[in-house]
């Protein structure tokens, strides 16, 4: 879908310009979250219409697969006519509102730290709204905010279905593997085309449905399926090892514009890519940098799921591979470049 949609979209002109903050220097499409879009539903109708998928209509599956449209067509008008921060973000909550009536609630919330402690607590229902919106809505806006390099957003997303993929098989929530293996598809799909220099870009309305899908199916996927009748849960470590990236660089960036007096909702290039491409490295290496920690970090949230010896010794390997990428970037040649006192600053 992606180089019909591209075409269309310069036939319309519908293009994002560059400017000051951005990092591309000509005109781009953005409207590729339509391909992912249609990558996904389009696949599922069929395997829905042949008879290859069936689905009991209580399941969870449905509210995810039924609300996800709405915020793709929030990001895709946002795309059009570029809407304002705050009804973009008045709007995802009444969304998520009705998403949490529809039965995607967070009612347990989950603290185990490998196999040291384990302890959980209930959410009434006022705070399980409170906490499910708050969820949904966060990391629909941190891998938004994450989409500011070609190639990032969909490499931190693929990263993390990866691992979800693997906690849901081990969990025997089969259900979600499925949405999550058509996603990952997608995202690998679409890398194609965004890699550096990007032929295209996801746009709003591609890091929404992603954003949305992501952090609805960590939590249906991390919930044991014998379970699921009992309300969702939100396995904190796990969650938060497998979103670590874009959750880091959103309090980052929140943190910076509060301290600086300024609105939380205008952009700027306080985000942890444009501070490290500030520092020197380039494009492909800030990319490439970005997402083995995101890996790094994403296999812990494995061992912290599957806790054996074994899960260790790859740790230890993924930590000789963050060191060796950074080698790759060849970090002492840093020293030699000019940089301003303002710009030599990461934090």
């Amino acid at each position: 879908m992606v180089p019909l949609v591209r075409s269309i979209a310069l036939k319309l002109r519908l293009v994002d310009k560059p400017d000051k903050r951005k990092q591309h220097k000509n005109s781009i499409v953005r409207l590729g979250g339509i391909a992912i879009f249609l990558g996904i539903y389009i696949s599922f109708l069929i395997l829905f219409s042949l008879g290859f998928l069936k689905i009991e209509s209580n399941s969870l599956f449905w509210p995810i697969f039924n609300f996800a449209p709405l915020f793709f067509l929030l990001g895709f008008v946002d795309d059009i006519i570029n809407l304002s921060p705050f009804i973009r973000l008045c709007l995802q909550v009444v969304i998520s509102i009705f998403l949490w009536l529809g039965g995607i609630q967070i009612h347990l919330i989950d603290f185990q730290f490998f196999q040291y402690f384990n302890f959980s607590f209930y959410l009434i229902d006022q705070i399980s709204l409170i906490f499910t919106i708050l969820w949904i809505v966060g990391i629909i806006n941190a891998i938004n905010w994450a989409d500011g390099l070609d190639g990032l957003a969909t490499g931190i997303i693929s990263i993390s279905i990866i691992g979800l993929i693997f906690n849901s098989i081990f969990l025997g929530n089969y259900e979600a593997c499925i949405f999550l293996l058509s996603i990952l598809g997608v995202c690998l799909s679409f890398l194609i085309f965004n890699l550096y220099p990007a032929k295209i870009l996801m746009g709003d309305g591609g890091s929404y449905l992603l954003g949305f899908l992501a952090s609805t199916l960590s939590i249906y996927s991390l919930t044991p399926e014998n379970q699921l009748n009992q309300g969702l849960t939100f396995s904190s470590l796990n969650i938060l090892f497998l979103f670590a990236i874009p959750i880091f660089d959103m309090a980052l960036v929140i943190l910076s514009r509060m301290k600086s007096n300024k609105s939380i909702f205008l952009p700027d290039r306080n985000h942890i890519h444009y501070r490290i491409l500030d520092s020197g490295f380039s494009h492909k290496e800030t990319v490439f940098l970005i997402l083995s920690f995101s890996q790094f970090f994403v296999c812990l949230s494995l061992i912290q799921n599957f806790n054996n010896y074994l899960s260790f010794i790859l740790l230890i390997s993924l930590s000789i591979l963050v060191i060796l990428i950074f080698n790759k970037c060849d970090i002492n040649q840093m020293t030699k470049l000019k940089l301003s006192p303002k710009k030599d600053r990461f934090f």
